[in-house]
């Protein structure tokens, strides 16, 4: 299925929706910038980049959502450690998405 009509089907009626102050926010996973659009729309996109708490507690966890393995088990999302402060935790998921080139839309310096 297209990733344009999955958004026609999730933009108004999705689980993570939140609508405050006259703004629509999501909070599915992998979302970026938590905005309800379909350039940071995380389950529609084959490629997608999240940042992640780390299970000890300490810095992030880039994860990354691949074109390949995808309909395998979930071993198509590859994580890598950040442990620099959880505040670089964005800048750094831009970068490695510009070294990978997994979605090239969300960086906009590039």
């Amino acid at each position: 299925m297209s990733a344009h009509l999955q958004w026609m089907v999730v933009r108004n009626c999705s689980s993570f929706l939140i609508k405050r102050n006259k703004q629509t926010y999501s909070t599915e996973p992998n979302n970026l910038k938590a905005r309800n659009s379909f350039r940071y729309n995380g389950l529609i996109h084959r490629k997608t980049v999240g940042v992640e708490p780390a299970a000890d507690g300490k810095g992030v966890v880039v994860v990354i959502k691949r074109r390949s393995g995808r309909r395998s088990d979930n071993c198509h999302c590859g994580g890598h450690p950040w442990r620099q402060g959880v505040g670089l935790g964005t800048g750094f998921a831009l970068g490695r998405l510009s070294v990978s080139r997994a979605r090239l839309s969300l960086c906009p310096h590039l």
